[in-house]
C-alpha cells in the first residue's frame, strides 16, 4: 500500500502461488490490496491471448476484491463470459492473412483483414476492425517476436503458417487447463 502511494498508483495486486488464509483478507481489505493466485493470473493471461483484452471497466472491479477465493471466482466468471461471447477465431484470422498474401515481413491493417473476411464470408457486420484487433493483440501476447500491433498496423515477422506453428509450440509449454482449447483448434486445421 505504501508503494502504491509513493508511486501514485490506483491499485495494488499481489500475486503468489497461494496464500495463508485468515488475517490476510483483513489486511488486504484494510490496505486495499488484491491478492491473486499465480494460476488465476495465468488464466487471465491466456484469456487475453485467446480472446483479446479484458474490458478495462470490468477489470477494475477485480481491485475491489480482497480475498483470493473471491478473485478466483471473478476470474472464472470472466473466462465464462468471454467464452460465451461471439469472438473471431484465431484460425480464421490466420487463414485470412494467408489468403491476402505474405511475401516479406510487412504490415497490413486490421481494417483490410476485417474487410477481406467480411467479403469472403458474405457478411456485413462481422468481423469488425475491433474483432480483428483483439485477435492480433492476443497473438502479440503469445508470440510477440512474430506479431506486433501498432494502432491498426499488423506487423508480421513470418508467414501465417509459421505463426500458427509458433503458437502451437508456445502452447506446449502451457499446462492444458490454461490453453482454453486454442491448441485443439489450431491442430485441426492445416495451414
Amino acid at each position: 500500500a505504501r508503494h502504491r502511494g509513493d508511486h501514485g498508483a490506483d491499485h495494488t495486486l499481489v500475486v503468489a502461488p497461494d496464500f495463508e488464509m485468515g488475517a490476510l483478507q483483513k489486511e488486504c481489505r484494510s490496505n486495499h490490496v488484491t491478492p491473486m493466485r499465480a494460476h488465476d493470473l495465468a488464466s487471465l493471461l491466456m484469456l487475453t491471448a485467446a480472446k483479446g483484452p479484458v474490458d478495462l471497466d470490468e477489470f477494475r472491479s477485480l481491485f475491489e476484491l480482497f480475498d483470493p477465493d473471491e478473485v478466483h471466482k471473478w476470474v472464472e466468471a470472466t473466462i465464462k463470459k468471454a467464452q460465451a461471447t461471439k469472438r473471431l477465431p484465431l484460425i480464421m484470422v490466420l487463414s485470412a492473412l494467408e489468403e491476402i498474401g505474405f511475401s516479406d515481413p510487412d504490415a497490413i491493417t486490421t481494417s483490410v483483414v476485417a474487410r477481406h473476411m467480411r467479403s469472403t464470408h458474405g457478411t456485413k457486420d462481422f468481423p469488425t476492425n475491433a474483432d480483428v484487433k483483439d485477435v492480433i493483440y492476443g497473438l502479440s501476447v503469445l508470440v510477440p517476436h512474430l506479431v506486433r500491433l501498432a494502432n491498426e498496423a499488423i506487423i508480421l515477422g513470418t508467414s501465417p503458417a509459421k505463426i500458427r506453428l509458433a503458437v502451437l509450440t508456445q502452447l506446449q509449454e502451457v499446462p492444458p487447463e490454461y490453453r482454453l482449447g486454442i491448441d485443439q483448434v489450431l491442430n485441426t486445421k492445416s495451414a
